[in-house]
């Protein structure tokens, strides 16, 4: 890539930064933006997609090593190269930052030539920019034919997935090439969300150009990703379709002499090509061979996915549609969707859920939170459980329905009611640690509950635990909710913390009191190198944001003892107990 006129992100709260850095490099050509604070940096960069990033190590409101690390665990974000400038030239620290993901290192004071150098040296290595996809910001032609080269050369298994929205010039014809854009978009979104949800952090997503993607995945795992690819395009689709063509059943889109064409919606095939294929010998065969799948996938007209010329079950319904007098009775081809012994077993499932909604048979268990050093105890999670010994006695499979039915806010004030009476028995030193989703975090309804359930639930001695099973997205909402507790006194946790998956915009939002650690960066901590580098990158951002790091799941004495003696200060786990019921 060409230097001139790339642009340039620095992260860097040094008042004297515009003297030393911005005003030399934009004399040099470049095109700089600047942003103070992390948070500021992630909006910037989710607004204008830089070339390349100047990250300063010390920043107001956290660790640019964290900053870095969660960027490049960002699937769309993490090709943006980053420069991260320390403040004093250790050893250490460019280990820690090669570790973090930084693809160079520097430390003040910064010599402007040397690091225009090392600029042009990253851009002209095509890392980014014109091997970036331009819509999307993902790897664009290049990157992606040399990752499936390297993929084939190596001797391990691979699945190779290729992605195609069938329709879409159709789409771009009828809404304009902004809307498809945005489509676009979304889908290479919808693939970062199931791919971080499945700790696939270190798989490939890239965009060959137009409506055409290609996943590099695990081949275990690849049928499984697919299958929540196809149903996560499916859920947004009719969010870019206009409400009339929604109800028609299709779109219109008219030719140059002006004759009107009924099209139907659009639909995404994938082809899973695995090593059980045989090894094809060059790109273009494995492309011929994805070409191949993907016409006969669109053949069912539908979204799906296939594998090695057979077919897939991971279809869904189309968008609802409706016949029109005015153009042809049933134009979207109609798909059998799924079974009807799967259909039925939902429908049940739903109309369960709704019974034990209505009727409240829930129960709240509590598992302590403790004291490392001495097991005494701090607080305690409450937990939700179904009705015992049946399928929906499992929290997951609770809120997992509650948020297909949009019925989270429901829930979480069941919950709430139910622990408002259960808390009499917890001693009024204690913490109560309270799981709750962002939807209802920032909804109105579920603070004036909290406002009412005060008498029993004092503020202080609450904390809210919010979920990250689902994503946030309105944020000056919860901005405001978080502001609203805050200034009544409850505390603030984010839970679930692991590596790739603590979204530095909602720590920044939420400012919270207390990080839990997911139990996957505890187990088998004393044991694993890996788990341990990730937990003490928690605890130096927590150390330095002064927020207490609670590790959940611990279940042996070596793990506490590792967590106790690396700065964990609480812990929570099997170990201490499981949750139950509170002692009558």
């Amino acid at each position: 890539m060409d230097p001139k006129n790339a642009h340039i992100l620095l992260i860097d709260n040094d008042p004297a930064s515009r003297q030393d850095l911005i005003d030399p490099l934009a004399r040099n050509g470049y095109r700089l933006s600047h942003a103070r604070s992390a948070r500021e940096g992630m909006e910037k960069i989710y607004q204008s997609s830089p070339d390349l990033i100047l990250l300063a190590r010390r920043l107001p409101d956290m660790d640019g090593l964290l900053f870095c690390a969660e960027l490049k665990n960002d699937l769309v974000l993490r090709h943006i190269p980053l420069i991260l400038i320390d403040f004093e030239p250790l050893l250490e620290g460019e280990l820690a930052a090669r570790e973090s993901g930084a693809d160079d290192y520097l430390y003040k004071p910064v010599a402007i030539q040397e690091l225009d150098g090392r600029i042009r040296q990253i851009l002209r290595q095509g890392t980014v920019g014109l091997n970036c996809h331009p819509v999307t910001g993902l790897p664009g032609y290049d990157a992606v034919y040399r990752k499936v080269q390297e993929t084939l050369e190596k001797d391990r298994p691979f699945a190779i997935c290729f992605l195609d929205i069938h329709e879409f010039r159709h789409f771009n014809q009828r809404y304009g090439y902004a809307r498809g854009d945005r489509l676009l978009r979304k889908l290479s979104k919808r693939v970062a969300e199931v791919l971080q949800a499945g700790n696939r952090y270190l798989d490939f997503f890239g965009h060959l150009g137009g409506d055409d993607f290609v996943l590099v995945t695990d081949p275990t795992r690849a049928e499984d990703l697919c299958s929540k690819i196809v149903e996560r395009f499916e859920e947004s689709l009719p969010d870019f379709y206009d409400s009339s063509d929604l109800q028609r059943g299709y779109i219109l889109t008219r030719s140059r002499d002006g004759r009107e064409t009924p099209h139907k919606r659009a639909f995404l095939s994938i082809a899973i090509i695995t090593q059980k294929a045989g090894k094809p010998g060059h790109v273009a065969r494995i492309v011929e061979q994805g070409s191949e799948l993907l016409n006969l996938a669109k053949k069912q007209q539908k979204s799906m996915w296939i594998k090695e010329r057979r077919r897939s079950l991971a279809s869904l319904p189309s968008i609802p549609r409706q016949a029109s007098s005015r153009g042809p009775a049933r134009p979207f081809s109609e798909p059998p969707g799924r079974s009807w012994a799967a259909a039925h077993a939902l429908s049940e499932h739903f109309k369960r859920f709704r019974e034990i909604v209505q009727a409240q048979s829930l129960e709240i268990h509590f598992q302590p939170i403790v004291h490392l050093d001495t097991g005494r105890t701090f607080g305690y999670e409450a937990l939700a459980r179904g009705p015992l010994k049946t399928y929906f006695e499992s929290p997951v499979i609770l809120f997992s329905l509650a948020r297909k039915l949009e019925m989270e806010l429901v829930l979480d004030l069941i919950c709430l009611r139910k622990l408002q009476k259960a808390a009499r028995g917890i001693p009024g030193s204690k913490k109560i640690f309270f799981n709750v989703s962002p939807t209802s975090f920032s909804n109105p309804m579920f603070r004036e509950f909290c406002d009412r359930a005060a008498a029993d639930l004092a503020p202080e001695r609450v904390v809210l635990e919010i979920t990250r099973k689902r994503r946030i997205r309105e944020y000056p909402r919860f901005r405001e909710a978080a502001a609203y507790f805050k200034a009544r006194g409850y505390k603030l946790a984010v839970d679930d913390a692991r590596a790739g998956t603590l979204s530095l915009r909602t720590i920044l939002e939420l400012d919270p009191d207390y990080i839990k650690t997911d139990i996957t960066v505890t187990r088998d901590i004393h044991n694993d190198a890996a788990n341990q580098r990730i937990f003490r990158q928690f605890r130096a951002f927590c150390n330095r944001r002064e927020i207490e790091i609670i590790p959940e799941g611990v279940e042996s004495e070596q793990e506490k003892d590792y967590l106790r003696t690396h700065g964990a200060r609480l812990g929570q786990g099997f170990l201490f107990s499981p949750p139950a019921p509170l002692p009558v």
